[in-house]
């Protein structure tokens, strides 16, 4: 910082003091310590930071240039004033440091202390964000083809059929309900009727098949036919890179943190997985974090947030939590609510299931990339594990909620290394 006199005069003793204000924004205790008046977290270089002397002389021109270090810990506040009396100093404190220069007060106030203090000076942290992403789903690797066993037309009701898809299909792709809304094309028949929508599907009955209800009545070629069997997912979604919006912005600037992205030569695309669970997660199998190329450190905060297709297959929201074939298009009991975003406990490393989010964006009671984006890179601090309610980090990261609570501000501003 450069201090100067007015007139110039050079030789001049210059005394210098630093405090740590109070913040003029933050009212609440649990963000707002108010510890010895002030609020900052970070000693390394002093509460009040670190200036390289309290006492300087004037050089020819009346200026005075020295160092000052700023504490670490975002959210944290300074100011540096400077007298030619070092009287005037002693009698200040981070209690009773005049306004700041925007605000000088009263000239009484301004008598009192002869010199000059800077405005306030507050510290934010920079949070470089990794974004990878799975690569797009290879064609047909969401599908399952096989031989119809058998057709019962106009079954439960005139109008719809029952197929029986001849075989017991893999655990992955034999939850129940998983096809609805999705689709089943009959290689046999002719192209103008070989498409059917499914409205329900069953798992492993008698003889120990699984059987899909479609919308329609298909003609004598669909026995015995070849087929391919589609869920509603959309394979379009992957690959994309996490993105958290404007609301990643305005709700870390809550804790006076900076997210940014790293750039392009950080965006790994991965090898596709169809279902990355619980095991995947906390374990590291599969491919989803095997990019990660930025390590955190306390002077460089980083985070890895992976696009990924689903969660395990008890979690990916198939059965529809909306079913939108037949009215009334009402959430279902039953359904699953598909999860939309996990953290691993040991990497740090949060998954963001993009076809996840993609089932829920239309349901009353779903959130959105931005907001599960948002939320997970909370939870990739390793202070913040837990779901904090009417929040951010409430469970489901809902789009009702758009603000971190007071006690994760607390926690983000507290971080000696992200």
């Amino acid at each position: 910082m450069r201090v100067a006199t007015d007139p110039a005069v050079a030789g001049a003793n210059v005394y210098l003091k630093a405090f740590d204000p109070d913040d003029p924004s933050a009212k609440n205790n649990e963000v707002d310590a108010d510890l010895d008046g002030g609020d900052n977290r970070d000693d390394t270089h002093g509460d009040t930071g670190e200036l390289s002397t309290a006492q300087t002389v004037t050089d020819a021109s009346g200026e005075a240039a020295v160092q000052f270090r700023l504490a670490h810990q975002p959210g944290d506040n300074h100011r540096v004033a400077a007298s030619l009396k070092q009287s005037a100093l002693d009698t200040l404190t981070d209690n009773n440091v005049p306004p700041s220069a925007t605000d000088p007060g009263t000239e009484d106030q301004v008598d009192l202390f002869i010199g000059h203090i800077s405005p306030l000076l507050t510290v934010w942290r920079t949070l470089t964000v990794e974004r990878d992403t799975m690569a797009a789903p290879e064609y047909g690797a969401t599908w399952v083809y096989g031989t119809v066993a058998a057709v019962i037309p106009n079954s439960p009701v005139a109008g719809q059929s029952e197929i029986d898809l001849g075989q017991n299909l893999a655990d992955e792709f034999s939850d129940l309900n998983l096809y609805e809304e999705g689709e089943i094309v009959f290689a046999a028949c002719p192209g103008a009727s070989n498409t059917f929508d499914v409205f329900l599907s069953t798992s492993e009955t008698w003889p120990w098949h699984d059987w899909v209800s479609i919308v329609g009545v298909p003609g004598a070629c669909a026995n015995g036919s070849a087929y391919t069997l589609k869920d509603d997912d959309d394979t379009g979604v992957l690959p994309q890179y996490p993105d958290g919006g404007q609301l990643l912005l305005d709700a870390y600037g809550q804790a006076y943190i900076l997210p940014v992205y790293a750039g392009a030569a950080y965006q790994d695309v991965l090898g596709f997985d169809l279902h990355v669970g619980d095991w995947d997660g906390e374990y590291g199998w599969g491919p989803w974090d095997d990019g990660q190329d930025l390590t955190s450190s306390p002077a460089f905060w980083s985070c890895l947030v992976v696009g990924c297709w689903e969660s395990g297959q008890n979690d990916d929201g198939d059965p529809d939590y909306c079913f939108y074939l037949f009215p009334p298009y009402v959430e279902r009991e039953g359904a699953e609510v598909p999860t939309t975003g996990k953290t691993d406990d040991d990497s740090g490393a949060s998954m963001i299931f993009l076809q996840g989010i993609a089932d829920q964006v239309a349901c009353t009671h779903g959130t959105d990339e931005a907001h599960t984006v948002t939320h997970e890179i909370g939870h990739t601090c390793g202070s913040h594990p837990q779901h904090i309610p009417d929040s951010i980090m409430e469970t489901g990261a809902p789009r009702t909620q758009s603000d971190f609570a007071p006690e994760s501000i607390r926690i983000f501003r507290e971080q000696d290394q992200w």
